[in-house]
């Protein structure tokens, strides 16, 4: 924080959000709200982790890639917030 506050115009922080309860009945809102704590910390951005794509899988066994539908909430929430 300490180099942010020094440099403000060039360091900036992003954020990410788990995906640790996938599936799960509010795992969306879950992670909106994370990344909603990760803006009030001063992130300009959000990063999505390698693991979607090449770990995390569906019920079916299939590896979950960054364009399924589950994310489309959250990517809504980025988009209506300018991130």
């Amino acid at each position: 924080m300490k180099c942010k506050s020094e440099d403000s115009d060039r360091i900036n922080f992003i954020t990410t959000f788990t995906t640790k309860n996938w599936g799960e009945t509010g795992w969306q809102d879950q992670a909106i709200e994370q990344i909603k704590t990760g803006r009030k910390n001063g992130a300009v951005a959000v990063k999505i982790w390698k693991n979607i794509g090449m770990d995390l899988r569906d019920k079916n066994g299939n590896f979950v890639m960054a364009d399924h539908e589950a994310f489309n909430p959250i990517y809504e929430y980025l988009v209506k917030e300018e991130i």
